[in-house]
């Protein structure tokens, strides 16, 4: 009886093993620039309600879009346009000697587009 017991004990934590693959290198790249955009969302504290990268060179900034509608408009084109340069500077600095087009889209708790731009690395 013990013996079958260890069996199925072994059998299940293989199981379990098998079930979390490792992280591939492009999930940690991702991870290691979000971490690095963290910033971006607590200095606009309530108006960024999210950050997320797409096909590894667009940067989906989630919006409250109740908090962007109050603020005044230069203060979003300066959140815009920090967004911007922060997501160039990050993505430059994990992706070495590589070229590509950024985009920046910003949308609302619908995925709305609310405001997008795009730029050469």
């Amino acid at each position: 009886m013990k013996r079958s017991w260890m069996t199925i004990a072994l059998a299940a934590s293989l199981t379990l093993g098998a079930c979390s693959a490792p992280e591939s290198a492009s999930q940690a790249r991702s991870d290691k620039e979000l971490a690095a955009l963290a910033p971006l969302q607590t200095s606009a504290q309530g108006v960024i309600t999210g950050l997320d990268i797409q096909n590894d060179t667009t940067l989906v900034v989630s919006l409250d879009i109740n908090q962007w509608l109050s603020i005044e408009a230069d203060e979003d084109a300066a959140l815009e346009a920090q967004a911007l340069a922060k997501w160039k500077g990050v993505w430059a600095k994990n992706h070495p000697a590589q070229h590509a087009l950024l985009h920046v889209d910003f949308v609302d708790y619908h995925a709305t587009p609310v405001y997008a731009e795009k730029a050469k690395v």
